[in-house]
C-alpha cells in the first residue's frame, strides 16, 4: 500500500537523491524537456523489502474511458519498478505522470516524471529535480496539482531527521524543478504518508494515509491556500463496507470524483462530492484485477486520472509484477 511503500521508502532513502540539482535554472529547452534521463528498466528491481511490495516489484499500466467509470485496458507497459503515479495536463495538452521509480538510471527510489506530447501514445523519463530537503529524509510519493498561473505545486512525504514524517509543499514553473516551500501538514508524534490533495469551492482538501487512531481512515485537512493545512478530521472512505484508500481526484460534471482502491486487496473504485466535503461511492468497479494478460498480479491499485483534450480519460494504475 502507499502507507507502507512510504514508511519502508523514509527508512531506506526514498527518493535516492532528492535534493542536489539546481531547480533555480527551471526552463530548459524543449528539446532537453523531451529526451529522457534514463531507460526505464523491466523486470522487477533487487535491494527492496520482498514481504511488502513497494516499487521494486510494482509496475505501472494504462488504461481509457469515455466517461471515467467505465474502463479499458491498454495492455500498455510504462515502466516496470514504479509505483504511485500521479497525473496532470498543461495547458497545451502535454502530460505529466508523477512516480516513484526504484531503479532510475544509476540512482535509486526516486521521484521521476514521464512525460507525454501525444495523449499518452509515446513517453519521454526525466528525474524530478527537488531542492531545499538536503537535510531532510528523501521525499517521496509526489502528488502534483498544476495551478492556474502556470505553477506546478507538488506535496511530498518528508521530514526533518529525527522527526516524524509529514507533508511538506514545493514548487516550480516546469514540471521538473521544484523548490521547496515549507510545511503542509503534520501530526506530532505520528505519520502523516502519501498526500492526495484536491480544490473544491475555494478550499484545498488534503487525504493521507498513516498512523490514524480510526484504522484503515485518512487524514483530512483543509487549507485555504493549499500551502497550510489544519488538521479536520479522520475520514473513512468505504466502498461496500471495504475501506479505502483515496489516489487522486479530478473535476468532473456536478462536481469531484475521487480515484480509490480498496484494501487490503486492491480493486480501483471511485467517490462523487458535489462539495469537497461529503463523499459518496459510486456504483460498480471501476478496474478489478485481470490475470489472462499476464501482466498484471495480486491487485490493482493507486490509479492516478486525467481527461485528454478529446474528452476520454487515461488511467495510469499499479500492479504487481508476475
Amino acid at each position: 500500500m502507499k502507507k507502507l511503500l512510504c514508511i519502508l521508502g523514509l527508512l531506506v532513502g526514498c527518493g535516492g537523491g532528492s535534493g542536489g540539482g539546481d531547480a533555480t535554472s527551471s526552463s530548459e529547452s524543449e528539446t532537453s524537456v523531451l529526451t529522457s534521463d534514463f531507460t526505464p528498466p523491466t523486470g522487477a528491481g533487487t535491494g527492496g523489502d520482498t514481504e511488502n511490495m513497494g516499487p521494486w516489484g510494482n509496475r505501472l499500466l494504462l488504461a481509457t474511458s469515455k466517461d471515467g467509470l467505465t474502463w479499458t485496458r491498454k495492455n500498455q507497459l510504462l515502466t516496470d519498478q514504479g509505483d504511485v503515479p500521479d497525473l496532470v495536463m498543461d495547458s497545451q495538452g502535454w502530460i505529466y505522470l508523477y512516480y516513484m521509480g526504484w531503479t532510475v538510471g544509476d540512482e535509486q527510489n526516486k521521484p521521476v516524471v514521464a512525460i507525454s506530447t501525444d495523449q499518452g501514445e509515446t513517453w519521454v523519463y526525466k528525474k524530478v529535480v527537488l531542492s531545499g530537503f538536503e537535510n531532510m529524509s528523501p521525499p517521496c510519493d509526489p502528488d502534483v496539482q498544476l495551478l492556474p498561473d502556470g505553477t506546478y505545486r507538488l506535496y511530498t512525504t518528508t521530514s526533518n531527521l529525527g522527526e516524524t514524517p509529514g507533508t511538506y509543499v514545493a514548487e516550480g514553473t516546469d514540471g521538473i524543478h521544484f523548490s521547496k516551500v515549507g510545511s503542509a501538514f503534520s501530526r506530532t508524534g505520528t505519520n502523516v504518508l502519501d498526500p492526495s490533495t484536491v480544490h473544491a469551492n475555494g478550499v484545498w482538501h488534503l487525504f493521507a494515509g498513516g498512523q490514524t487512531t480510526t484504522p484503515g481512515a485518512n487524514w483530512h485537512a483543509t487549507s485555504t491556500d493549499g500551502l497550510t493545512f489544519t488538521y479536520y478530521e479522520e475520514k473513512i472512505f468505504a466502498y461496500q463496507g471495504t475501506r479505502c484508500m483515496v489516489a487522486n481526484a479530478i473535476p468532473v460534471s456536478g462536481g469531484w470524483r475521487y480515484y480509490a482502491f480498496t484494501t487490503p486487496v486492491g480493486s480501483i473504485v471511485s467517490f462523487f462530492s458535489s462539495d469537497g466535503w461529503t463523499w459518496t461511492e459510486e456504483a460498480g468497479v471501476r478496474l478489478e484485477l485481470d490475470t489472462t494478460t499476464g501482466l498484471e498480479k495480486d491487485s490493482v491499485k493507486d490509479p492516478g486520472v486525467v481527461q485528454l483534450p478529446d474528452g476520454t480519460y487515461l488511467m495510469v494504475y499499479v500492479t504487481q509484477i508476475p
